[in-house]
């Protein structure tokens, strides 16, 4: 359901926003599938099954610091699928196939900025709680709500359309992450404030 937030009658479906601004970034029309109806879509869900076999154990292998290791990685395997695998109608690897294709293709527009948001409220100590972790704002927005920005690897906190903060993102829980420029300009007004100041 990471599209969907209800499933009506037939085919109809009411999608959450982030989905709508994807779609109407990129300009398609979701097209859904009847519920647990996965035969309507049976060459797609064979070929996704053979590629997680191909892709993941290889994976299992592996050892990735990051979401962008991780990444990277997937990517150089799917282009060294591409070269290997054949073409279902053509006598053509599937890279041969994408080469032909490209030049018909239009250029790509600035990519999707895919995050979920949610609202906050800085605190007194200029922390934001988001998914029971906190990350740190500048202490000038005390007290004002702030829009957080989730993604994957990182929280972008943003306050009057601009990002005023950026920390990698927690997977824990009761985890802070602190950026000690957001404190300064409280300290020099109150050097007290940090112990031995």
């Amino acid at each position: 359901k990471t599209a969907v937030d209800k499933v009506k009658k037939g085919k109809s479906r009411i999608v959450n926003q982030r989905f709508a601004a994807m779609t109407a970034h990129y300009l398609f029309d979701a097209d859904f599938c009847n519920v647990a109806s996965g035969w309507e879509k049976g060459i797609v869900e064979k070929n996704v099954q053979d590629s997680r076999r191909r892709l993941w154990q290889d994976a299992a292998h592996e050892r990735f610091g990051s979401f962008t290791e991780l990444n990277l990685w997937l990517l150089s395997r799917c282009r060294a699928l591409w070269q290997e695998l054949k073409h279902p109608e053509y006598d053509l690897t599937l890279a041969e196939m994408l080469e032909q294709e490209q030049q018909h293709l239009m250029p790509m527009i600035t990519p999707f900025d895919g995050y979920v948001e949610t609202l906050g409220k800085v605190s007194s100590t200029c922390l934001v709680s988001e998914e029971r972790n906190r990350y740190s704002a500048p202490c000038e927005l005390v007290g004002q709500m702030v829009s957080i920005r989730i993604y994957p690897e990182r929280i972008d906190l943003v306050a009057h359309d601009a990002v005023v903060a950026s920390h990698v993102r927690c997977f824990g829980r009761n985890e802070t992450r602190y950026d000690w420029q957001h404190y300064l300009p409280l300290i020099e007004r109150k050097p007290g404030a940090l112990r031995n100041g």
